[in-house]
């Protein structure tokens, strides 16, 4: 089972591009980096009701159409979670106000901040604007002492009267200003939460030293710099357990999470564990475990190497973990075979 599904709704022109994108690409990548498969979703998806194949969807885009707000609206009545960032799904496909959306969060937003300098605000490019971007403002997050950095783009919204009155909703976070940043809201069997910033712009936010993004080949240029000081609770405490990601199971886990995990399955053929390093240094000691039913006799790494093969006490069938005997670098596969 597919663990959650990234919304990828309307798009106006426009509005496919700059920092609500940014905002979407580093959203995939921090759930990445949290060890869950993923899969995009589009509005057709919604409208056909297929989201109930998923425990979490992510809204990042800013438009959505009215079939498919209420489309989310069942979804998350029949017990889904849907996670929305700034300004998510709070324009329709007229460029209206989404009065569906706004009920459905139990918020009004009064207005965007993305700061002073106009288009130079803009985060078209992680690597290359980041690094440069003014702060916005800081979040503080009640189950944890860490404070976030909001950088392109803030939502100024206020908590409905009628939700906060029935007692539905939760404040999780706080602008610097006592205001609400991140608010979650039971509705039906299941929950909203909006987040009035980009977390996952936080989670990169100190990712990146202040460099040109040079374009050259040599090793140390700024090009082929691989980021790894995350602001992890950006990721952990508000994408993966406030969202209660976290109780549901993955495949496949590394003892590094920024080794990424892609697991293919093929009949009667095998698996493979594609693995990808994202470290920005080799990794000793790497342990990869696989947490589902996969039968296999032989377990080997596509460039050639070996895997030490250790199965539970239990003799699971399918269950494993493979050490690495040498460093990991950059890329590799195990392949199982049955």
């Amino acid at each position: 089972m597919r663990a959650a599904g990234q919304w990828s709704g309307f798009t106006a022109p426009g509005d496919n591009h700059g920092t609500v994108m940014e905002g979407k690409h580093t959203l995939y990548l921090a759930l990445r980096h949290s060890q869950y498969p993923l899969d995009v979703v589009i509005e057709e998806d919604a409208v056909a009701g297929e989201l109930g194949r998923y425990p979490v969807v992510f809204l990042a885009d800013t438009h959505i159409s009215r079939a498919a707000a209420a489309a989310l609206e069942q979804y998350v009545l029949n017990g889904g979670t849907l996670f929305v960032t700034a300004s998510g799904g709070l324009l329709d496909e007229f460029n209206a106000t989404n009065t569906a959306m706004e009920a459905l969060l139990g918020i009004k937003q009064t207005g965007t901040f993305e700061g002073t300098r106009g288009i130079n605000n803009t985060i078209w490019l992680a690597k290359q604007n980041i690094p440069f971007a003014p702060p916005l403002d800081t979040v503080s997050l009640n189950s944890t002492s860490e404070e976030l950095t909001v950088i392109g783009l803030k939502s100024h919204f206020a908590v409905d009267p009628k939700a906060a009155a029935s007692g539905t909703t939760t404040v999780h976070a706080q602008f610097s200003d006592g205001k609400p940043a991140v608010v979650r809201r039971q509705v039906g069997s299941g929950s909203v939460i909006y987040a009035g910033f980009l977390p996952a712009l936080s989670y990169f936010a100190h990712a990146y030293p202040r460099r040109p993004v040079d374009r050259m080949s040599a090793d140390d240029s700024m090009t082929h710099f691989v980021p790894s000081n995350f602001s992890v609770a950006a990721r952990d405490e508000l994408l993966v357990r406030l969202s209660g990601l976290h109780k549901e199971p993955r495949p496949v886990t590394c003892s590094e999470p920024l080794v990424e995990a892609a697991f293919i399955t093929a009949n009667h053929t095998g698996a493979a564990i594609v693995l990808s390093n994202w470290a920005g240094a080799a990794v000793d000691q790497l342990s990869v475990t696989l947490h589902t039913h996969v039968p296999f006799k032989t377990a080997k790494l596509a460039t050639g190497g070996g895997v030490q093969v250790r199965r539970p006490a239990s003799g699971a069938e399918g269950h494993a973990t493979f050490a690495f005997a040498e460093p990991f670098e950059v890329a590799d596969a195990i392949i199982l075979r049955p």
